[in-house]
């Protein structure tokens, strides 16, 4: 029998469940005609020992109310909350949210509340591991893995991201045996912060979704503690939000049909219904998913040495031939 984490399809198709990961086991049930809390859930989870319980639910969330704890600039506010909710879908190609800023942007505060809201663990964030072996015992023990104050991102590391956010596989030797093996296969959420955006390969920038956090100044600024506090008291009716947001979308994304799709085509596609369900417009999620390409694009030009040069070099020039 397959154990899930955190999150897993209903078996009809028609929704998604989610867990508690509280004493009495109980997982929450979101369809097309809503959400309820089920006590004897008909399905296995498997839990670790990070993982925290979930606060209760409550109905009548507004799930927007979590851009009071984040500072998101106004123009990614929109896709940010598209894919903090995506990240309840099981069984789709999830993007890697890089969230990025000066000192004083609050990045892993940002990244610890979609971290607490989503996937409540002991361990909020992380720094990656040196070895490829342990970067995917630990995706594959977390439904969502956010790695904190990233400097670089080397190959290996961007490889093994882009292939943990659409899905794949890995084994080891199991313990005290000679051949037989222990294997991984997960698809699962993944997000970075760092100063400025880090990743520089094409693979990774294409599976990935940006959000410049803005300075937070004296007059704005919590205190940990205060912070925490209002979050806490807001968990359970954003939770509810967000369920009542998803289950308006599992109703609208059967309609969804787009001209052309993008890398991330399921994420582009579960986007429109959860930006209509949110009450923005289809046209709106795509043009900021479209602006958010085009500045991956420049990024991955810029970062290339290549690259700036050849911008710096056709700055005031049309055309230019030559051999390389």
């Amino acid at each position: 029998m397959e154990l899930y984490n955190r999150v897993a399809p209903v078996a009809d198709g028609g929704g998604f469940w989610y867990d508690l990961s509280n004493g009495a086991w109980e997982a929450v049930r979101i369809d097309g005609d809503g959400w309820q809390v089920v006590a004897e859930p008909p399905i296995l989870f498997r839990r670790y020992q990070h993982q925290k319980p979930q606060v209760q639910p409550q109905t009548g969330g507004d799930f927007s109310k979590i851009l009071d704890f984040v500072n998101v600039a106004q123009d990614r506010q929109l896709l940010f909350m598209v894919y903090v909710l995506s990240c309840f879908l099981p069984q789709i190609a999830h993007p890697v949210g890089l969230f990025t800023g000066p000192q004083g942007s609050a990045k892993t505060t940002a990244a610890s509340v979609v971290r607490g809201l989503v996937d409540p663990s002991q361990i909020a964030t992380f720094s990656y591991p040196s070895q490829p072996r342990e970067l995917t015992q630990i995706l594959s023990h977390n439904w969502m893995t956010l790695f904190d104050n990233v400097t670089s991102v080397p190959g290996w590391l961007s490889d093994t991201l882009c292939r943990a956010c659409t899905g794949a596989g890995d084994s080891k030797r199991q313990l005290y045996t000679n051949d037989d093996d222990i294997i991984y296969n997960f698809r699962r959420c993944v997000g970075l912060t760092s100063v400025t955006s880090t990743v520089e390969m094409p693979d990774l920038l294409d599976r990935s979704l940006s959000f410049a956090l803005e300075p937070i100044g004296p007059d704005t600024r919590l205190s940990e503690e205060d912070l925490v506090e209002s979050l806490l008291a807001a968990m359970p009716a954003l939770l509810g939000g967000a369920f009542d947001v998803l289950s308006t979308a599992i109703t609208i994304k059967p309609e969804v049909s787009l001209a052309e799709l993008p890398r991330m085509a399921d994420f582009a596609l579960w986007g429109v219904a959860i930006a209509r369900a949110l009450g923005y417009t289809e046209q709106e999620f795509l043009d900021a998913y479209e602006a958010d390409i085009r500045d991956r694009n420049q990024d991955a030009v810029a970062a290339h040495p290549v690259g700036s040069v050849i911008k710096a070099m056709m700055a005031k020039d049309k055309k230019w031939r030559g051999t390389a």
